[in-house]
């Protein structure tokens, strides 16, 4: 076969240094930028910097933690107590320490002999960790690609929030890869599950002991099936009363020995309803937030912090010197090569500002509501919506929003917490799903402390109040608030 050389004509996107830098700025955190403007005024004596100003008329940032979606946890006050059979009691068994109810499982009891290292909050973020794993899966590329995507939309609980058919469009929307190739976003899903810690990637809390446990299963060859279908059994239908420690009622359900429900407790205690517990949590953190939102004329407008924004320049005598030196000899020069990187980086700098007040604008624009009666209000949006209302793309909104926080008389609140699914309401309306979540965190604080709110009855009161909740979606909602089941939450 004669080889052929052609000539072919055709078009190509290729970003130049220059954009590369200010795509690379846009996804830096004010702290992150801050180090980089010191880095490069360190390096480049043509960057002269002005410090930021501090504030005055509002709040101290720095001390008011960054506010995330709450995480409220409503634990049972004390244990009922069971009845235990001959001498299988909390004073003899080895299960004693369990206390379901306090939402503790995977730390068991702080007074026992642990030692006070395996306390200490790693300095690693659950990101972090789990890109570190990514390399060493035996994926193609492709799916690794997905795998770190995924990775990226885990809340800091390890679960996801967003459905994977919708991440996976967003995906395709950002890349322009081919949205309908599921098969490999489930492979990426299955094998995200699989890296430490055991137990991140799925919606729930449930589902993570579900996982935990069939990972166990495999894990552990000589741990016999019956003891881990035993442990399913009691996590999906005897939740009560395994937090009462009712072993009388637990042999029964489970029709199991004494041996066996021991073997039971041991497997469940050594699950984790909070596998990312563990490490450096950025969601309580301090910042200084990027914008700050004020009422003007009834009207809530954005605005950046100068607090967190720092002027750039050129350094006058040595811009004129660089002049100078050019008008004289038009060759190029290091003096000069560092002038042009200073100008590209103020640019860079100013362009950040520029994108994140203008992408802050709208979603203040779209929020109104939120910023004048609270979570109740927010209104569901897309990073697609403020996409259509700058004209940006997708992914710049996403650099923007990232790491980026809002300062608002209600609080600090990081930009990516607007964005949130919704939920049909009877009026044809949708309603934001952090709004439902504030809608089922204001019922289970007024309901009756002898008689709590099943996940079926808060359904009913949703439905009443115009939004169509199923009561699976209600137990997911109440999970990521860390809420307890009905059942736990009773009060005698």
């Amino acid at each position: 076969m004669p080889n052929d050389l052609k000539l072919q004509q055709g078009q190509r996107m290729v970003l130049t240094p220059q954009l590369q830098q200010a795509i690379e700025v846009l996804g830096l955190s004010s702290a992150e930028l801050l180090d980089e403007i010191h880095r490069v005024s360190d390096d480049n004596p043509f960057l002269e910097v002005t410090e930021p100003q501090a504030q005055e008329e509002h709040a101290d940032p720095v001390q008011e933690p960054v506010r995330k979606p709450d995480a409220r946890v409503i634990q049972s006050s004390d244990d009922a107590g069971g009845n235990p059979e001959g001498d299988f009691s909390p004073a003899h068994d080895s299960f004693g320490e369990l206390n379901f109810s306090q939402a503790s499982w995977g730390h068991g009891d702080p007074n026992t002999d642990t030692s006070p290292l395996d306390w200490v909050e790693t300095s690693e973020t659950l990101q972090e960790h789990l890109e570190a794993q990514i390399p060493f899966l035996r994926e193609p590329p492709e799916v690794k690609e997905k795998v770190s995507y995924l990775v990226g939309e885990l809340d800091e609980n390890g679960l996801f929030e967003t459905p994977l058919e919708e991440m996976a469009d967003s995906f395709a929307r950002q890349t322009g890869s081919d949205p309908a190739d599921f098969g490999a976003w489930h492979r990426a899903l299955l094998a995200l599950q699989s890296l430490d810690p055991a137990g991140i990637g799925v919606y729930s809390v449930s589902e993570s002991l579900a996982l935990q446990l069939k990972l166990l299963g495999e894990s552990v060859p000589d741990l016999p099936p019956r003891l881990i279908s035993l442990a399913e059994t009691a996590l999906t239908g005897s939740l009560g009363a395994l937090a009462h420690k009712d072993y009388a009622k637990l042999k029964r359900t489970l029709s199991c020995t004494d041996d066996e429900l021991k073997s039971v407790y041991r497997i469940i205690q050594s699950l984790n309803p909070h596998p990312a517990s563990d490490f450096k949590n950025d969601a309580v953190q301090y910042a200084v937030p990027d914008i700050l939102v004020t009422r003007k004329n009834g009207v809530w407008t954005a605005a950046l912090n100068p607090a967190s924004t720092p002027a750039l320049s050129l350094n006058p005598q040595l811009a004129d010197l660089a002049s100078s030196a050019a008008k004289k000899s038009p060759a190029e020069t290091p003096w000069r090569e560092k002038a042009a990187q200073a100008k590209v980086f103020i640019r860079s700098v100013e362009q950040r500002y520029s994108t994140m007040l203008r992408v802050a604008q709208s979603i203040v624009n779209r929020q109104q509501a939120f910023f004048s009666s609270g979570e109740k209000a927010l209104t569901p949006m897309v990073l697609k919506d403020i996409a259509a209302d700058t004209g940006l793309h997708e992914s710049t909104i996403s650099r923007a929003t990232n790491g980026k926080y809002l300062q608002s008389p209600a609080g600090i609140f990081e930009l990516k917490y607007f964005f949130s699914s919704h939920v049909a309401a009877e009026s044809g309306d949708a309603v934001s799903s952090k709004a439902i979540r504030s809608l089922i965190r204001a019922l289970i604080a007024e309901e009756p402390a002898a008689k709590p709110l099943s996940d079926a009855k808060l359904s009913e009161l949703l439905k009443e109040k115009g939004y169509q909740v199923a009561r699976r979606t209600v137990a997911k909602y109440r999970e990521q608030e860390k809420i307890l089941p009905a059942s736990l939450r009773k009060k005698i």
